[in-house]
């Protein structure tokens, strides 16, 4: 490792802890619901876990009674926190958007280039949300799957490369604040891909769907906690 490399790595890692420190309770207060929804849902003792935590019509095709209003309650949850993470980074992108361009409309113009690449960011964030919202809405991997061979994996490949760009393009934003939440989500998010790529159902319904559930609020509350504090100024 070069001087430059381990200086930039001791940076990171200065961040790192600091930002623990500054922001640490704020994403205990953000994950602190979903986590006690999750607990809820693993030790009540009057419905499978599978069944609250699987797509509706899954759980529909395989219960021997149809229909109940909790089938896969965890899995619409998780639709509605990728919407509101979706819904806020949109409207933050689209907001800063239209804030560069009447101040690039001025008599005396300063183009605000930091704002311009926020928007980019926001609105990147806002539609890789509404795909993976899309994703789990209407069970595009799963249905991948039933057209061709191996169409799962490459559905998912897909979104891996797509979420990797975006990390890669938006490194800067993403360190500028509270970098651990969104490595949370990330985290946990892979956590429960590969469980479900490597292990399949043998991974058990709690591991798989329960890092899958805390990975998507963790990402929605990023994604709300960056685009209010953009509102906020």
């Amino acid at each position: 490792m070069t001087a430059l490399g381990g200086d930039a790595m001791i940076t990171f890692l200065k961040l790192m802890v600091r930002d623990w420190r500054r922001q640490g309770a704020v994403i205990c207060v953000y994950m602190a619901a979903p986590a006690l929804l999750l607990l809820a849902a693993l030790i009540q003792p009057w419905v499978a876990f599978g069944v609250l935590s699987r797509d509706p019509l899954v759980v529909a095709e395989t219960e021997a009674q149809c229909c109940r209003f909790y089938y896969g309650a965890l899995s619409n949850l998780g639709v509605l926190l990728w919407a509101l993470a979706a819904g806020a980074a949109l409207a933050a992108g689209v907001a800063l958007r239209r804030a560069a361009r009447r101040n690039n409309a001025a008599p005396d113009p300063a183009p605000d280039v930091a704002a311009a690449r926020r928007a980019r960011f926001f609105i990147a964030a806002g539609l890789l949300s509404l795909l993976l919202a899309g994703d789990d809405l209407f069970t595009i991997h799963e249905g991948a799957e039933i057209v061709f061979a191996g169409g799962e994996e490459l559905v998912l490949g897909v979104y891996a490369l797509l979420a990797a760009a975006f990390i890669w393009l938006f490194r800067r934003e993403l360190l500028t604040d509270c970098p651990l939440f969104f490595m949370l989500a990330g985290a946990l998010l892979t956590l429960s891909v590969a469980a479900d790529v490597v292990f399949g159902e043998a991974a058990g319904f709690a591991f798989e769907d329960g890092a899958k559930f805390l990975g998507i609020a963790a990402w929605s509350g990023y994604f709300l906690r960056r685009a209010g504090l953009e509102a906020a100024g």
